[in-house]
Formats: C-alpha cells, structure tokens, sequence
C-alpha cells in the first residue's frame, strides 16, 4: 500500500496517485490513460456515456453488441497480462 492508497485519491488501475486531470467515476479514480473501455481498450473522455460492468467503464457501444460477454471476457485476460507486464 503506497501513500496515495492511504491518504489520497489514486487510479483504480495503475494505482498511481492522481494529479491533473482525471475521472470520478463508479466512486473511483481513474488518470486520462487508465480511463479506457474495459472490452475495446478505446480511451474514454470524462464526456463519453459510459456502463459500468464489474466497476469498470464499457462503452455504450460495446455493451450494446450482441457477443459483448465474450468480449468482456477476453479484455479482462488481456488487461491482466498488460497488469504483469507494467508491473515488472
């Protein structure tokens, strides 16, 4: 656990503590790069409507899409392997 995770708001995915912009969302922070759709990886602005699937932003048009669990499915198993990656 770092100081931003103890005193100060810090991104839900990088847990990075958070200065300039960033997002509220889901009572969550998210920094501008961490701020992405959990099934198209597409960088999100704090404008796009967005849905929230497992506390995370999905897009509108992902959630839409008729196969979006499969979807969802493997971005996940994708953004564990990015996680392992950016954590060495």
């Amino acid at each position: 656990m770092n100081k931003y995770q103890i005193f100060g708001d810090y991104c839900h995915r990088c847990t990075r503590g958070l200065t300039g912009e960033s997002v509220r969302l889901f009572s969550k922070g998210w920094c501008r790069q961490c701020y992405r759709c959990i099934a198209c990886d597409k960088q999100l602005d704090h404008k796009d409507r967005v849905l929230e699937w497992d506390m995370r932003p999905m897009c509108k048009k992902c959630f839409y899409q008729k196969d979006f669990y499969k979807i969802v499915k493997q971005a996940t198993k994708e953004e564990k392997n990015r996680s392992k990656v950016e954590n060495k």
